[in-house]
């Protein structure tokens, strides 16, 4: 893995670029320190054989496949216990005094 800093990276982007699209990974410095990583993407040939991995995984038992979008878990309203999470926590630690 190569380094660039950020101003490297700003005069020369193309390269990094290119870089990236050859399968090389550029990590991006930030006074010295590491902040970021460029790398390339998955191809979508790459992609598919993901999904087929996942699917050969679902068929032996290794995991299940999610039946519900986490799209429809986040719309989700949270339950109303009648009480807050610390009220209960405060609640707690006062019974084992």
């Amino acid at each position: 893995m190569s380094s660039v800093s950020i101003s490297g990276l700003r005069a020369d982007l193309s390269r990094y670029v290119r870089k990236a699209q050859n399968g090389e990974e550029i990590q991006i410095l930030n006074r010295g320190n590491p902040v970021a990583c460029l790398k390339p993407i998955k191809s979508v040939t790459e992609q598919i054989k993901d999904s087929e991995l996942l699917d050969k995984m679902a068929k032996e038992g290794v995991l299940r496949r999610a039946t519900v979008s986490a799209e429809y878990i986040l719309e989700r309203k949270p339950l109303d216990l009648g009480t807050s999470i610390l009220d209960a926590l405060l609640e707690e630690r006062r019974e084992g005094c």
